[in-house]
């Protein structure tokens, strides 16, 4: 028997083939990914079972469509991996059951005799007929391995929260792909995760040690005073540097952000206590002001908005003087601008973004009047030339901000100054990697300019640069989790301009190979506030995707999924725009489910809910031309709901509060498409409920005239357009 299994097993080259429909592509990633990372433990390598000798690894997993060669059909080489595969793991979902490629990866399966080695795990739809399960799997092979009319029970893992939930459906995959049983597969993975928090644990022991290190050097630095200021600063360096490595090693292996913000209060406090003890002196200043940008950006990523300001603006006062002081310091000079960069950047997270404006202007303004000086033939991202780093994002954000407060036109200009900074970068050092992220990003950026100015076409040409960059820099680091969230960004906006010109099948697979992203990343970190954030952003595009192609269960549970991200934070900071926004928008979003589903009333309180939010948030910044716009959404989608309960006259109402604000924020930037389409619709439905003379119905018809005559007409006014003309064309009689 041993011999048997050992003779089966050695003539395959995967251990396991992926099944799946294309749309389940981020499904098949999520799976691939975690099985070929599986541990095996070293007791277990090379014990018998009932597939063979434990392997050391499980690797490698063929995950079809994603690794054909050049040069070969796709069902030459789907048949030779199948053929060459111990297993056939099948992902089931509706798309799967519809799926003839699924199927007849399955029926193949079978017919070479591999029925017991096929590994169903349920990714969507329901178990128990065709809404999940393709035919081949559903009925049984003849002699002639063609299907039957006699059914067969595969027995799946079921990867969906109402199920077993992703966690154990894996862990029954690995058990299966063992042949080992589900038991004890789980008793180890519950060792692992108790070794993982034995790790956290004594990692944050560490941080402990660091901290009163800090605190100790200190008592060291008064003993010393007396001898030497220079030895003081010694000490502020040595425990400032400690600090600052402590801090990056919490982010990149996941130390619980609770304890972090308690170390650094205790750090932050012990370096106070160092600084106190020193003359005032210039470098003592130096220092201090560094050490409170060092925290600022701690507070930042950890979403202490206000504390990261505080300590930004501090340090900005303190390199002021300094500058002052001796205005040929370009150390000093640059580092005032850099200061003055870090408080635009926290403003723009906490979404004000007139403040971010001000001072993103004020860092820019410096680096021109203090030009970069570099020693070296090359220049760089990193090193003595940081300051070329924050130079660059200065444009960049400048041109984002200026898209948010409402000049389209200003934001491109200030977006291609830093794409032509990070060009200039990449040209003369190639291996750059943060030169190569910056000019993706920059890609980006362009592309979000380009989608609201209406040009999607070179929107999508933009997105897809920033795509195929950021996908470069992942697949040579694997490790590095910004620049996976990266691409998730990246794919989301793509996404949303492919979404614009109606491509929405594309959009939809792109933002599945987001989600995918920024759900193992929140999974690692589950306060991290920013990835939390990046993963609604996908769940709620996603939302709106499948709603579009009819699909409501599918987008009420991204809706709700989206909700759930964000509401604790939200009841927890009531001051932060960014995560009361997402919960309205979420709002907004089981609404358009309910009105899908042609529920009035549930439509209109969510709705309610949403615009409520947004009404408060407005009312915290006038001047914003995106509240404005959020808000004339909430009463748009409310008087929509309200019409379909018979209360016109409160619709009307709605719809006239959202036309004023849509004329505003047009009024602005005429040339934001995105603003030109709630005007638009607001118009629309107040002509659709009689409030409108037919002056303002050939004031939408020439509108879109002019959006499709400058080849800016989106998917969403495309339908708008036909019903406008046509009622147009009724009452001139025609």
């Amino acid at each position: 028997m041993g011999a048997h299994l050992v003779e089966m097993t050695s003539g395959f080259k995967y251990r396991a083939f992926i099944s799946y429909s294309h749309r389940d592509t981020a499904w098949a990633r999520w799976l691939h990914n975690a099985l070929e990372r599986y541990r095996i433990d070293r007791d277990l390598i090379g014990r018998q079972s009932s597939a063979g000798p434990v392997p050391k690894t499980l690797r490698p997993i063929f995950r079809d469509r994603d690794e054909f060669s050049a040069g070969h059909s796709l069902t030459e080489q789907s048949l030779s991996a199948l053929n060459a595969s111990q297993f056939l793991v099948v992902l089931c979902s509706p798309d799967a059951a519809r799926s003839k490629y699924v199927n007849e990866e399955v029926r193949y399966f079978k017919a070479k005799g591999g029925s017991s080695r096929v590994i169903p795990i349920i990714v969507g739809g329901e178990p128990g007929g065709s809404d999940c399960f393709p035919p081949a799997l559903r009925f049984k092979l003849g002699p002639d391995g063609l299907l039957t009319d006699e059914p067969d029970e595969p027995l799946a893992a079921d990867a969906r929260p109402q199920g077993d939930g992703k966690e154990m459906a894996k862990h029954k995959v690995i058990a299966g792909l063992l042949g080992l049983g589900l038991d004890e597969i789980m008793r180890r993975a519950e060792r692992a995760r108790k070794r993982q928090l034995q790790y956290v644990a004594a990692l944050a022991g560490v941080f402990l040690v660091l901290a009163v290190t800090a605190a100790g050097s200190a008592v060291y630095a008064y003993q010393k005073l007396t001898e030497s200021n220079e030895r003081l600063d010694e000490a502020i360096e040595i425990a400032y540097g400690i600090v600052t490595k402590a801090d990056t090693v919490a982010d990149r292996y996941g130390v619980p952000q609770d304890l972090t913000l308690d170390l650094l209060g205790q750090a932050e406090n012990a370096l106070k206590g160092l600084i106190a003890r020193g003359a005032d002196t210039a470098m003592l200043r130096h220092r201090q002001a560094l050490m409170l940008m060092s925290f600022s950006d701690s507070f930042r990523l950890l979403g202490q908005y206000d504390e990261a300001i505080r300590r930004a603006a501090d340090a900005r006062d303190l390199f002021l003087a300094l500058a002052a002081r001796d205005p040929r310091n370009m150390k000093w000079q640059n580092q005032l601008a850099i200061s003055e960069y870090k408080i635009g950047d926290v403003n723009m997270y906490w979404g004000h973004f007139p403040e971010a404006f001000e001072h993103f202007s004020a860092s820019a303004e410096l680096f021109k009047r203090y030009p970069q000086q570099t020693q070296s033939r090359i220049l760089s991202f990193v090193g003595e030339d940081s300051a070329l780093y924050y130079q660059f994002w200065a444009n960049t954000w400048l041109g984002y901000t200026q898209l948010l407060i409402g000049d389209n036109g200003a934001a491109l200009a200030y977006v291609e100054l830093g794409r032509d900074l990070a060009q200039r970068v990449v040209s003369e050092n190639p291996k750059d990697a943060i030169g190569r992220r910056n000019l993706g990003l920059s890609d980006l950026v362009r592309c979000m300019v380009r989608r609201a100015r209406g040009v999607y076409v070179e929107a999508i040409e933009h997105c897809r640069a920033a795509v195929a960059a950021m996908k470069a820099l992942v697949a040579e680091y694997p490790t590095n989790s910004r620049w996976q969230r990266d691409l998730a960004w990246t794919e989301m906006h793509l996404a949303w301009a492919l979404g614009k010109v109606g491509s929405v099948n594309e959009a939809i697979d792109a933002l599945h190979s987001a989600i995918a992203i920024d759900e193992s990343l929140v999974a690692s970190d589950v306060k991290n506030i920013l990835w939390a954030w990046h993963l609604w952003t996908g769940y709620f595009q996603l939302a709106q995707a499948e709603l579009k192609m009819g699909r409501i269960d599918e987008a009420q549970a991204k809706c709700r999924a989206s909700f759930a991200l964000v509401e604790p934070q939200a009841l927890r900071d009531v001051r932060n725009f960014q995560v009361r926004r997402q919960l309205a928008w979420s709002h907004l979003c089981l609404g358009d489910v309910e009105k899908a589903r042609s529920n009035a009333d549930g439509a209109l309180d969510a709705y309610q809910r949403g615009t409520d939010i947004l009404e408060d948030i407005a009312k915290s910044d006038s001047r914003s031309a995106l509240r404005k716009s959020d808000l004339a959404w909430g009463y748009l989608k409310t008087g929509d709901a309200l019409v379909a309960l018979g209360r016109r006259d409160e619709a009307i109402a709605g719809f006239r509060k959202a036309t004023a604000l849509a004329q505003q924020i047009v009024g602005v930037d005429p040339d934001n498409a995105d603003w030109e389409t709630v005007l638009l619709w607001s118009e629309w439905r107040r002509v659709e409920e009689g409030d409108e003379a037919a002056a303002c119905l050939r004031d939408i018809v020439q509108r879109l005239q002019n959006l499709t005559r400058e080849n800016r007409l989106s998917a969403d006014l495309a339908w708008l357009m036909p019903r406008a003309v046509t009622r147009l064309g009724k009452q001139n009689g025609e």
